[in-house]
């Protein structure tokens, strides 16, 4: 057991934080006018509450050597570090109810590393959530010229001829359902992650509303990543372009523009998780 360890969201350090303002120091102080910030005064008040209940339940309980201590700082009004220390170890080890009594530890007596732990586990489950969305991942281009993520696990059993599959690609009919749905969850921006790296692809619908397409501007670093390679020109110092866009029918495309001179390449769409 150390000081800082964390149970049901507080530590003893954390707890002990607020216990060493027990006592009636600070209502006198206002008393004698020496608070001239009425917010500061009502923040510094409150906290006093709280560690003056937690005194007062180790005082009421049958604690040992903390309650005594407990009295004691009940007695004279005031707490010092070790006095808190005592009290706090006892009510974080007691799991009182004034600190627990809703399972997790009062907001107020909360380590501010589980805030962060808490802030962690709600971005994780915003990510589960958000790859609950339609995937366009498992869906196989069946063009001879895709960039193929070959580790990917849709390609277990598929036989190839070169880089084209045997059967082709998904069914016209499948593909068809994934593009409906993914346009549906996604009216706005399309948020997705490849190599690591999240992107917001700008949402761009024609006129009539019946197609449309998702596209953001890349670096090279990314388009060599993926297409493994360099346009010759973006070596010659050339102002260079590059973009990545999931097209209309969720089939995904890089492509490398300079001046005049221009290079699209077809990749495989399970480079793309959609956010």
């Amino acid at each position: 057991m150390t000081n800082n360890e964390i149970k049901k969201g507080a530590s003893i350090n954390s707890i002990k934080a607020i216990v060493i303002n027990a006592g009636s120091s600070i209502k006198k102080s206002y008393i004698k006018e020496s608070y001239y910030n009425r917010n500061r005064f009502e923040a510094d008040s409150d906290n006093q509450d709280f560690a003056n209940e937690v005194v007062k339940a180790i005082a009421e309980g049958d604690y040992g050597f903390a309650s005594e201590i407990a009295k004691t700082v009940m007695k004279s009004g005031r707490c010092s570090e070790k006095q808190a220390y005592w009290i706090a170890r006892a009510a974080w080890e007691n799991e009182i109810d004034y600190i627990f009594g809703e399972g997790l530890a009062d907001e107020i007596f909360r380590d501010a590393d589980f805030e962060e732990e808490e802030e962690e586990a709600e971005a994780e489950e915003h990510h589960k959530e958000a790859t609950a969305k339609t995937q366009i991942s498992n869906l196989i281009n069946g063009s001879e010229k895709t960039i193929r993520d070959i580790y990917a696990e849709k390609y277990a059993g598929i036989k190839f001829e070169g880089n084209k599959p045997v059967n082709g690609g998904t069914p016209s009919a499948e593909r068809a359902n994934v593009v409906k749905a993914v346009g549906a969850e996604n009216p706005g921006p399309l948020e997705i992650e490849i190599k690591g790296r999240r992107i917001n692809l700008s949402r761009h619908t024609s006129a009539s509303g019946k197609s449309w397409s998702w596209e953001a501007h890349v670096d090279a670093e990314l388009f060599a990543e993926v297409a493994g390679y360099l346009p010759e020109w973006a070596l010659k110092g050339a102002e260079n372009s590059y973009s990545l866009r999931v097209n209309i029918d969720c089939t995904v495309s890089l492509e490398a523009t300079s001046g005049k001179k221009g290079r699209v390449e077809v990749i495989d769409e399970s480079f793309i998780t959609i956010i």
